[in-house]
């Protein structure tokens, strides 16, 4: 029998592959104290020495890692070097830091700089002379302005909604000097916008960019064969690749999700917005970027002055019960706090809000969904707190009410909330059809993932503030629907 002896690369081999992006990170760092191993897209990502980068991706794959890892690995190999993040909201751009934190402590001692910063929104190593100093930058969505010679990575850039060519128009000369690279990367969100026209519609307009799609069968923690579905899985269906290709998380997610909803996360396709209530437009005019809602009514406490508003829309079945609060600020309701029930015992629901209620007498009004399980729940705070307390049937007019006051609201700016992908995904999920009763129905399709339970509690807030009560509010022709 014939052995192979596997040859053991020379030092001098070694150190060149060491001296690489993916060289650093593989033979270097650990990832969930393993080390570090990169999936084919990635390694095609690193290897992409292009000035301009666009990625489409799917969700979960494993993208904002990569670009965190590849500014570590930068920092540590040039003397003099400065990555700059811009993600969807704060949440995210703190979680790119954490990412490049992790993988430099895995390093060997002997490999790292000294860090002389460390935050939540940034790093900064310093070189062995002492003269230069490396930075990671990582911003919410915010124009990157006031530095020169840097990477500039802008993730989920079809989340920035309006802000997106400004932000654009301010990365571009950053890269302009030196050998900086524009990195644009996001899943793929409605038709027309400009991370569309980049990918798909502009190539003569923006033939600078080098383009890389990476849809869920490129990445190996959901495809079973990455090989074979690289082939076959573009040729045929969405439910024949899932369930030839899919792993079994993957399936699960496909069958927990609308199949327009699972396109566009997971299989790049683009939204048409003909169909929905609430473009993503009108939405993301009424995004704050710096709004980071609390979940426990010390916080709520701490962190308002004015009156409070809050919408309660009950859980059906599968579905979580969902707790929006707002405040008053001038002419402007603000979200300050969002809280899922999911599977949570009526009586801690009931529990909850009664402490709220108690505790916080600047929450002026409560509006509650009482339609079929919500009654008993709406009727007994309306008994305990009288008419700070106010029960809506979310049914027929009272629904079509809602959607429109709540729309008449984000047209006028009147409503800010944080840009959080599951909240605007459900307000985006609202659409208008017509009945045979002779009014219009607003609601999401139907779907075991989600009723719109964010936006109806959203909704009702809204209402509980006073917005859009005039001639088309929900008390005309529907009082008989009200607690």
């Amino acid at each position: 029998m014939l052995i192979v002896k596997k040859e053991t690369p020379s030092p001098e081999d070694l150190s060149r592959w060491l001296s690489t992006t993916e060289g650093f990170l593989q033979g270097l760092t650990e990832s969930d104290e393993r080390p570090t191993r990169l999936a084919p897209y990635q390694l095609t990502h690193l290897r992409d020495t292009s000035r301009f980068r666009a990625r489409e991706k799917a969700r979960g794959v494993g993208f904002s890692f990569v670009c965190a890892a590849e500014a570590l690995a930068r920092s540590h190999l040039r003397s003099d070097y400065t990555a700059i993040f811009v993600s969807m909201n704060l949440e995210e751009a703190v979680e790119k830091i954490r990412y490049a934190n992790r993988l430099y402590h895995s390093l060997p001692l002997k490999w790292q700089k000294r860090k002389v910063v460390d935050n939540k929104t940034s790093l900064e190593f310093e070189d062995p002379s002492g003269r230069y100093r490396s930075r990671l930058i990582s911003h919410p969505c915010k124009d990157p302005r006031g530095k020169h010679k840097a990477d500039v990575y802008l993730d989920e850039f079809a989340h920035y909604g309006s802000k997106q060519r400004s932000i654009y128009v301010a990365a571009v000369p950053i890269v302009s000097r030196g050998v900086g690279q524009l990195t644009i990367g996001s899943t793929p969100l409605t038709v027309g916008d400009l991370f569309h026209e980049i990918l798909r519609e502009e190539r003569r307009k923006y033939p600078m960019f080098s383009r890389l799609s990476v849809p869920w069968w490129a990445c190996p923690e959901f495809c079973s064969d990455l090989v074979r579905a690289a082939k076959e899985a573009p040729a045929v269906g969405t439910t024949e690749r899932v369930h030839a290709f899919g792993k079994p998380s993957l399936v699960d997610i496909f069958h927990t999700m609308e199949a327009d909803d699972f396109r566009q996360e997971y299989e790049l396709a683009f939204n048409d917005e003909s169909q929905t209530f609430f473009p993503y437009d009108l939405i993301f005019a009424c995004c704050r970027d710096d709004l980071e809602p609390v979940e426990n009514l010390e916080s709520l406490d701490k962190r308002t002055e004015g009156d409070l508003f809050a919408g309660f829309d009950v859980g059906r079945t599968r579905n979580a019960s969902e707790l929006v609060v707002l405040e008053r600020r001038g002419e402007r309701l603000v979200y300050r706090m969002g809280r899922s029930f999911d599977h949570s015992r009526f009586q801690a629901q009931e529990a909850f809000l009664g402490e709220m209620l108690k505790a916080l007498p600047r929450v002026k009004r409560l509006c509650i969904d009482r339609h079929g399980i919500g009654m008993n729940l709406a009727e007994n705070l309306r008994s305990a707190f009288g008419s700070r307390v106010e029960g809506l049937a979310l049914i027929g007019q009272v629904k079509e009410s809602l959607a429109v006051d709540l729309k008449i609201a984000f047209e006028r700016e009147a409503v800010a909330i944080p840009r959080l992908r599951e909240l605007t995904g459900q307000i985006h999920s609202i659409k208008k059809t017509p009945t045979q009763a002779g009014y219009a129905r607003f609601d999401t399709e139907k779907n075991e993932r989600h009723h719109a339970d964010k936006f109806w509690a959203l909704a009702l807030a809204v209402h509980a503030g006073g917005l859009g009560k005039g001639k088309r509010g929900v008390r005309r022709g529907v009082v008989a629907s009200v607690v």
